[in-house]
């Protein structure tokens, strides 16, 4: 059986001829947002550097020409069809709603798992204050009791107290 060996200088001197005269090309794009479309006229926000007579590309390669400038969206004449303008904008505003929606969600989980362990921390540290105030109190009563009460007495007083504080607990 013939053993198979792969050169590495041969893979990368393969590579190199397939990539001679490539050069990658980077283009600076601003991507406006079609705010309405009808009667072959596109309202547009977000190309705040787009300039009157401009050539505006929309998505499918429709294309057209800025002519009102306002400070907050563009009028382009819309050359050619305009009806999957009108489509495109819809389905975006579809998915924006349901991107809002799902965010808006999200962030309602996030809020009430915040608040739940907000509670749990509150509870679990008002617990813990409770056994700590019941444990001075128990030993204030006992250095209380030990001075002034007989021992028979003294584990009297204990006995009611225990049971008074397990009485509240329950």
């Amino acid at each position: 059986m013939a053993e198979l060996t792969i050169k590495t200088d041969d893979i990368a001197a393969v590579l190199r001829k397939h990539l001679e005269g490539f050069t990658p090309s980077l283009a600076k794009q601003q991507v406006g947002r079609i705010i309405e479309v009808g009667d072959g006229i596109a309202r547009i926000s977000g190309l705040p550097e787009c300039a009157v007579n401009e050539l505006i590309e929309f998505e499918g390669g429709a294309l057209g020409l800025a002519l009102n400038l306002d400070e907050e969206s563009i009028g382009a004449v819309v050359l050619g069809d305009f009806e999957h303008i009108e489509e495109a904008r819809q389905t975006a505003d579809a998915m924006r709603q349901d991107l809002m929606r799902r965010a808006e969600e999200e962030a309602a989980a996030v809020r009430q798992r915040a608040e739940d362990d907000i509670r749990a921390s509150t509870d679990r540290a008002l617990a813990d204050l409770q056994a700590r105030v019941a444990t001075l109190s128990i030993e204030l009563a006992e250095k209380v009791v030990e001075r002034n009460l007989d021992h028979d007495t003294q584990m009297q007083l204990i006995e009611n107290y225990i049971n008074e504080v397990g009485a509240q607990r329950a």
